[in-house]
């Protein structure tokens, strides 16, 4: 809601200065408008990692859930979460909606084998 509302805040000031501002009203507009849009984009960072923080902490029967964010490969995963980018494969076995070669969407939830 504070970011709806920050983002209705600076978008008001655009329409004033539409009818005609100066130009240190201008860029001031210019600033908040892109200091908005830097603000969404680190609270879109933020959300993903305390996201997948959450979902790496879900452990049941020796499983935890590890969440794919950008950049993520399956060996990349194995090899930070498991110690070796090898055991990939036991990834696959766990998750039979995802194969070696089809490339994964952030945001995919993968089951992960005891470390």
């Amino acid at each position: 809601m504070k970011r709806l509302a920050l983002l209705m805040a600076v978008l008001g000031i655009a329409a004033l200065c539409a009818g005609g501002c100066d130009k240190s009203a201008q860029k001031q507009n210019q600033e908040l408008t892109q200091r908005v849009a830097e603000l969404e984009y680190q609270l879109e960072q933020a959300e993903a990692i305390i996201s997948t923080a959450a979902a790496n902490a879900q452990t049941v029967a020796g499983e935890s859930v590890y969440i794919v964010v950008q950049g993520d490969s399956l060996w990349g995963i194995a090899k930070k979460q498991l110690g070796s980018g090898a055991r990939y494969k036991e990834i696959l076995a766990l998750n039979r909606h995802i194969t070696k070669d089809t490339p994964l969407t952030i945001g995919t939830k993968l089951k992960m084998p005891p470390q």
